[in-house]
């Protein structure tokens, strides 16, 4: 990474996925992960057959282990064919396998059943993680990738600073932030860390104050230490959204002795997120701090996993 750019972005191909990775001023400032596998993504456009149904869901084949979940608007007919688009990717866990949640809120849906000619057919596929990315980037940023057929696609939008070298490899830096994605600790500066804790249902965040392998921290009143929960807090948010955590969300903060602190954090943590498909209902009654986040599909902790992640 050179310092005469302030902003960077860098595109990896691997044999099992596409990763992307952007610098701001040297601070890491968004991560996707695309995985190279032949399956229904948020967004595709399917041709599907009707597999069973009851009053008011029916369950459609996308080739798939288990079937596509929908909530139809009139109710559909075992065995006939639909045009559904995906809203939620499959997700198969330690404990649980689920199939794709799908609409039949689909424009032009007579054109589609036209041309599939075998089913189920993907009729319209969405764009991957990375190419959403650059599409919502209101100018043009340096671009670093290392394979020829995703340069010409990021050249066929328009964006013209991009650089094609075949043997970029993975930075000290880009490895760094990929690698501390698997780790559950991350440090607070000036003292504490925090516990990422990914489960089936939710997402546990514990902050702490005390030294696990880090410095602990010394606080003096409910000042202090509603700075230190706002640094904190911080570091959660980038952490949730850069980590792609979804789902309900939940986040325990070292507890205030004056109530009023807990408005003033809450207030402060919900402007920083800046989503509209994110709810922050704020601190429970046992002193919990909730949110629920809109995620399509797996996160990036989970991704790594499944494809046994070494750069």
């Amino acid at each position: 990474m050179t310092k005469e750019d302030d902003f960077q972005i860098f595109i990896l191909k691997e044999p099992k996925g596409i990763f992307l990775t952007a610098f701001d001023d040297g601070k890491v400032v968004q991560c996707s992960l695309d995985l190279l596998e032949n399956k229904p993504t948020v967004g595709d456009v399917y041709v599907a057959r009707v597999l069973r149904t009851d009053k008011t869901r029916a369950w459609l084949d996308l080739g798939e282990n288990k079937p596509a979940l929908c909530f139809p608007r009139a109710p559909f007919v075992e065995g006939e064919c639909q045009v559904v688009c995906v809203l939620k990717e499959s997700t198969t866990t330690t404990y649980t396998q689920k199939g794709a949640l799908v609409t039949d809120k689909v424009p032009g849906k007579e054109k589609y059943l036209k041309e599939a000619d075998k089913l189920p057919q993907c009729v319209v596929a969405a764009d991957l993680a990375w190419k959403k990315y650059l599409k919502s980037l209101e100018k043009t940023f340096p671009i670093l990738v290392n394979d020829i057929e995703l340069y010409q696609e990021i050249c066929a939008l328009g964006l013209d600073a991009v650089t094609l070298k075949s043997d970029l490899g993975w930075s000290y830096e880009v490895e760094s932030i990929w690698k501390s994605f698997l780790e559950p600790v991350v440090p607070i500066p000036g003292g504490g860390w925090i516990l990422f804790e990914e489960g089936e249902t939710l997402t546990a965040i514990d902050i702490n104050t005390s030294g696990y392998d880090q410095k602990g921290i010394n606080l003096k009143g409910d000042n202090d230490l509603y700075e230190f929960n706002r640094r904190a807090g911080e570091i959660c948010i980038e952490q949730i959204k850069l980590r792609n955590y979804g789902g309900r969300i939940v986040i325990d903060f070292p507890t205030f002795k004056n109530k009023n602190f807990y408005f003033k954090l809450w207030s402060h943590l919900k402007d920083k997120f800046h989503e509209k498909e994110t709810f922050v209902p704020g601190f429970t009654r046992t002193g919990l701090f909730e949110l629920t986040r809109y995620r399509p599909g797996l996160s990036i902790p989970q991704k790594l996993k499944k494809i046994n992640f070494i750069p």
